[in-house]
């Protein structure tokens, strides 16, 4: 026992030994000190690296700045009514500092361009479709700098004005035929001003056959707007329609109303119909194919030999792209927004058939010369929740037929029956939808069961168009479907609702 104590007190004090500590610590300091020049160039480097990332950043701010301030000004460029001003547009370059001392400076420079993408001479002679909107921001106070300087970041963006005439797709406008697609043809994509249309070949939609159905009911060629002609060109038959008056095109008038010579109507028999005077009735006149079936067959107009068909001389069917016209809720008409320029529509007039389709949409310069067959009266939607809910109905010699869903049978199709069928119950009711706020559920026509109304999309359901053997565009059957959201089952939506903002293309250089 003592033997072990005092090994112990031995073990103590040999632990309590420091002997070797000074040389660890010569070593640890020569380390140090090596190592402390090397620390303070990384110390010195995140510095460094930190302050340029927030240059940086300041200097995009700045950008993203100048930017908005562009686009302000592109947007607050009006006249006393609201409507754009050119004039009033910004030529730039537009400069500024968003900061208090001066710093996060911006640069923008502005190009307009034409419908055509070509840049425009300032001052503006034209009114530009479209402007490139170059913002370069940086940190410093002073200096001068552009794109590329030390510092700086650029961003390119391009906003697309909103004209009268906004850039529609078009599209064909064919023959009625079983045997040769033939369109509307302007002989050229910029034809002159009296050029006569002719019906071509409808293969490779080339841009001579791409038009525009406009709201005031004018056909106007896509590809024809230039700078010096905005408004593009028509389809115009003269002032007074006369029996072989040839169609040709004409520069687009802005009067108001637009001019008889101008103004086309699509009656319940598809025939492309003119008008007497502006705004009035139809006076019997249609266009008319001069040899049927014929390539390169001038297109003439007919007078009191029209309402007749469907045939290959006035049968006419437009492509989905080529636009509504004048179609919507003013003329009682449900227009289906996937398909652009087709209508819920009582196939053949037929109020016995199996099916409804979408089909184009009837136009006439008075909502009186709208037939029956696309006209209905839907539910009063309530301006506050944008929901209606009722019957959706047609007249027809004083009867009222009301749109009825065949809910969940499987295979069916809407069809329309007397109002006054106390059998059809709940399956008459519908909740109409107008813009909610909501992208999915605005402009929806919903059953009782909660099933969508909708065209069916030709290119997924072939077997649901409506049967025949006539070249040109399918008519899609009108059919139930579980909501989704899909333009195919919205109604009567507003053009821009899918519309993208108007500032696109939006990158850094």
């Amino acid at each position: 026992m003592i033997r072990f104590r005092k090994r112990a007190r031995a073990g103590a004090a040999h632990r309590r030994d420091d002997r070797g500590s000074l040389p660890m610590a010569m070593l640890l300091s020569v380390v140090g000190v090596s190592l402390s020049p090397l620390l303070g160039t990384v110390v010195v480097n995140q510095v460094t690296d930190t302050r340029t990332s927030a240059g940086r950043a300041f200097a995009l701010h700045a950008a993203e700045a100048g930017m908005s301030t562009a686009v302000g000004q592109l947007r607050a460029a009006a006249d006393g009514t609201g409507a754009g001003d050119p004039t009033s547009l910004p030529t730039g370059p537009l400069t500024g500092s968003i900061a208090p001392d001066g710093t996060q400076r911006y640069r923008v420079t502005i190009t307009y361009r034409d419908l055509d993408g070509n840049a425009l001479a300032i001052p503006l002679t034209a009114e530009p479709a479209s402007a490139d909107l170059v913002a370069t921001g940086i940190r410093a106070a002073t200096g001068t700098f552009g794109v590329g300087t030390r510092g700086s970041r650029t961003l390119q963006a391009t906003y697309t004005f909103e004209i009268e005439n906004p850039n529609i797709t078009g599209g064909q406008i064919h023959v009625r035929g079983t045997t040769t697609d033939l369109c509307l043809d302007a002989g050229s994509a910029k034809p002159a001003a009296g050029t006569p249309v002719r019906v071509e070949s409808c293969a490779g939609k080339p841009a001579q056959q791409l038009w525009a159905y406009r709201p005031d009911l004018t056909l106007m060629l896509v590809s024809s707007r230039t700078v010096a002609n905005p408004l593009g060109m028509c389809l115009d038959a003269g002032t007074a329609h006369t029996a072989g008056a040839a169609v040709k095109t004409q520069r687009c008038t802005a009067t108001t109303p637009t001019p008889a010579g101008q103004q086309w109507s699509m009656n319940d028999v598809a025939n492309i119909a003119g008008t007497a005077t502006a705004g009035s009735t139809f006076d019997g006149s249609c266009f008319n194919v001069g040899n049927p079936y014929t390539a390169g067959s001038p297109v003439v107009l007919a007078i009191a030999t029209c309402n007749g068909g469907p045939d290959n001389v006035q049968t006419f069917l437009p492509d989905p792209a080529v636009g509504s016209g004048a179609a919507g809720a003013a003329s009682k008409q449900l227009v289906n927004y996937a398909q652009g320029d087709r209508c819920l529509d009582v196939t053949n007039q037929n109020v016995a058939g199996p099916y409804l389709g979408s089909a184009p949409c009837r136009q006439a310069t008075t909502v009186a010369d709208i037939g029956w067959r696309q006209k209905w009266t839907l539910p009063a939607v309530n301006a506050i929740t944008h929901i209606g809910t009722g019957r959706i109905y047609t007249t027809v010699s004083g009867t009222d037929y009301c749109l009825r869903s065949p809910g969940v049978t499987t295979g069916a199709y809407p069809q329309v029956t007397p109002c006054s069928n106390g059998s059809a119950g709940a399956s008459l009711t519908w909740t109409v939808y107008s813009a909610t706020g909501v992208y999915v559920t605005s402009n929806q026509i919903v059953d009782s069961s909660g099933l969508c109304l909708a065209a069916a999309n030709p290119a997924t359901s072939p077997a649901e168009i409506v049967s025949g053997t006539s070249a040109g565009p399918a008519i899609s059957r009108i059919v139930m479907r579980t909501c989704d959201g899909t333009a195919w089952q919205k109604w009567n939506a507003e053009p821009d609702l899918a519309k993208p903002l108007p500032l696109t293309r939006i990158y850094e250089r």
